[in-house]
């Protein structure tokens, strides 16, 4: 999201997307971060964490939303292999 003073988990921190048990709480914590991603009106989410990028990227497909999952280091490459042209 656009402020990191209001920013929200995804759902995956600490590794919990590993354990099945810890799937409800999972589902309330996306819903936060799907309003947030909804009421910003993007077509692309960036992040730098590997399992933020997973978890998004399962929560995205889950809800039927259409928003591409970037990682940094993505971003940053492609921009670089722009410049080079």
């Amino acid at each position: 999201t656009q402020n990191k003073a209001c920013n929200w988990c995804c759902g995956g921190g600490g590794g919990v997307n590993t354990m099945e048990k810890t799937e409800p709480l999972r589902q309330k914590i996306f819903h936060r971060k799907r309003m947030q991603i909804e009421e910003l009106d993007v077509t692309t989410v960036v992040t730098m964490c590997a399992t933020c990028r997973n978890t998004l990227e399962e929560g995205i497909e889950d809800n039927g939303m259409e928003v591409e999952v970037l990682g940094l280091t993505e971003v940053v490459a492609n921009h670089l292999l722009k410049e080079k042209k």
